[in-house]
Parts: C-alpha cells; sequence; structure tokens
C-alpha cells in the first residue's frame, strides 16, 4: 500500500514490494501461536526419539520456519530452514526436491530480511536443482499435466522470486526478464487442455503474482499504461479466483488505482481507491490503519479534482484513526495534520 509523500502529489510515492506471504490478521494470529508451540513440541519430541539429524527433524524444522515467517519471525525461521537445509544435505541425495523446497522457503526469508546476495545465492541454488527435475522428468518420458506441471510451477516460482531480488537489487532488466520467464512457464501450466488439472488453479494465482511484479517493474520505470495492463490482468484473475478478497489482491487493486491516478485518469483511481476502503472496513474494521492510508489516497485525488472539501473531511477520518492506533507522537499523523493545514 502507498500513501502520497507530496501535496498535492507530483511524484510516485515510496516503492513497497508486494509481501510473499500471507500474514493472518488479528483473529487469527492465535492459531499462528498454537502451530509454532504444536510444531515446537513436535521437534523436540522427534529430536529426543531419533536425534538432530534424522530426516523427519528436518521436516519438522522446515514446517516450523514456515510457520515463523506466518507469524513475522524471521530471524527464527531463517535460523530452522538453514538447519533443515543443512539435514537435508547431509541426508538426502544432492539433487532431492526437499533440499530444493527449503532453499527456497531460505532465499524468501533472506529476501525479506534485506540480505539480497545470500538469498540469490540460496534461490539459484534452488533453481538449479529444480531444473534438474524438470530435465529428468522429460528424460523419462513426462508429458504436460500432473506432475510434469507441478515441477513446471516450481521452476516458475523460484524465477518470480529470483525477479524479486533482482528487483531489490535495481536491476530491472533482469528483474523484468526473469519475470517474464517465469509468466510463460506458468501461462503453459495453464493452457485450456490442462484446466481440469489440479494445478489450474495453482497456476492462475501463480500468473496472477508473476503478473503483478512486472507491473511493479513498470511502475518503478514510470511505464504507467504498461503498468495498467499487467496489473488488471493480475486483479481480474485474483478477483475471480479467491472465495475472499485477500490483502494481496487489495494491494494489487491498490497497485493499479495508483497507476491509473499517475497516468491521468483520476475518477478511475478515484472509484478504485473507494472499493478498497471497503474492502479494508470489511476485512479489518473500520479504524484499521489501512482505511487511514486508503482516505489519504482518496483526498490526494479529490484534491487532483478540486474538491478540497471532501479531501478535508477524508483527511478527518484518517487522523481519527491515525490518532487512535499510532499514538500522537506519530510522524504518519503528524504528516497527515500536516496535510490538512495545507487543504485548510
Amino acid at each position: 500500500m502507498r500513501v502520497f509523500d507530496s501535496f498535492p502529489p507530483g511524484t510516485r510515492s515510496s516503492f513497497l514490494l508486494v509481501s510473499f506471504f500471507f500474514f493472518p490478521p488479528p483473529a487469527q494470529c492465535g492459531k499462528v501461536e498454537r502451530a509454532l508451540r504444536e510444531l515446537e513440541s513436535i521437534l523436540t519430541t522427534l529430536v529426543e526419539g531419533l536425534g538432530d539429524g534424522h530426516g523427519r527433524v528436518a521436516s519438522a524444522l522446515h514446517n516450523l520456519g514456515v510457520v515463523h515467517v506466518r507469524a513475522g519471525n524471521l530471524d527464527d525461521a531463517a535460523d530452522a530452514l538453514e538447519e533443515a537445509v543443512r539435514i537435508r544435505r547431509d541426508m538426502l541425495r544432492e539433487d532431492h526436491p526437499r533440499i530444493a523446497n527449503s532453499l527456497t522457503e531460505l532465499g524468501i526469508v533472506l529476501l525479506r530480511q534485506g540480505q539480497h546476495e545470500d538469498s540469490l545465492n540460496a534461490l539459484n541454488e534452488a533453481l538449479v536443482l529444480r531444473e534438474r527435475d524438470l530435465k529428468e522428468g522429460a528424460e523419462r518420458g513426462g508429458r504436460p499435466g500432473g506432475d510434469m506441471d507441478a515441477c513446471l510451477l516450481q521452476v516458475a516460482s523460484v524465477l518470480n522470486n529470483i525477479g524479486c531480488v533482482y528487483f531489490e537489487f535495481g536491476a530491472m532488466l533482469d528483474a523484468r526478464q526473469t519475470f517474464a520467464d517465469s509468466l510463460e512457464m506458468q501461462r503453459e501450466v495453464m493452457l485450456p487442455t490442462t484446466e481440469e488439472d489440479g494445478n489450474h488453479d495453482q497456476a492462475m494465482l501463480s500468473v496472477a503474482d508473476t503478473l503483478s511484479n512486472l507491473g511493479l517493474v513498470h511502475m518503478e520505470n514510470l511505464e504507467w499504461e504498461e503498468a495498467l495492463g499487467y496489473l488488471s490482468e493480475a486483479y481480474r484473475i485474483q478477483n475471480s479466483n479467491l472465495d475472499v478478497l485477500t490483502e494481496v489482491a487489495l494491494n494489487t487493486h491498490d497497485n493499479l488505482a495508483y497507476s491509473n491516478y499517475m497516468h491521468g485518469r483520476h475518477e478511475a483511481a478515484l472509484g478504485m481507491y473507494q472499493e478498497i476502503l471497503l474492502a479494508w472496513h470489511d476485512l479489518f474494521g473500520e479504524n484499521a490503519i489501512e482505511c487511514a492510508v486508503t482516505r489519504t489516497n482518496i483526498a490526494c485525488v479529490l484534491i487532483k479534482q478540486g474538491d478540497y472539501k471532501a479531501a478535508l473531511g477524508q483527511m478527518r477520518h484518517a487522523e481519527k484513526i491515525e490518532r487512535g492506533k499510532l499514538g500522537k507522537r506519530s510522524r504518519r499523523l503528524q504528516a497527515t495534520q500536516d496535510m490538512i493545514d495545507c487543504i485548510q
């Protein structure tokens, strides 16, 4: 989610990469904490019964690392996944797909920690293993569909994550090419002939993730028309393949609204931000900080349209939410109050 930095906004706002993980809303945080306790108990039992180098211990560590990510405990996640990789390298053949599983998750965590070179190393190693698995499947006579499609999606997934690392490095050409390579593989799996296969729905959402990332690259390059094309398709897929709107889909919609604004399509941007506000309201309640951010964006569009009274009303709402959620010394609240002063 982005907030316009200037008043009125004259340049794009600070750029945020969409999270790779679905973080649970407050109502589900208790479930994540219970899962952590259960997994830690299972891990302790396995280590006591089998020793700390057993394959089942590695699986427990991998699962524990994934749940730590969902809880936002990135350091604990990295420790668990690094240990899972170490054990699996000792226990399994060097190209076993479970090693690639843990390397991929580790690479994602390292990226979220800002350790870009280490992330790229882990993901490139995972990519080699995934591509080897795909090649061996083809040599065994595998055909499109089923396991071969699953292998192709795994390669595409790693490529998508590598593209995100390139993006963080600022290597936009490499990011765009890597995302494009990932998208080509994903589209191959979602061909009409595979729609009844179990991989099709997964492929559709993977396509949406990659389309969204390609849109982000074009946003970074201020290529608004191209960004709108990719983001529109991504949001259409997310909106039609998810039972409920998720934070990922809402962030795509938010990027789409922002791109419309920057491309001069203010009425379209306003309509989208109003839809986003209603969705955040339904998801987290009217006093969620996401609602305050969206109200600020609505106000910026209204200012561009010359409707200062309506903009002031939106900013008053945002100020009330931020005062309650962030406290009166919050920098965000101070920026909101400065914007209110400018409008007045």
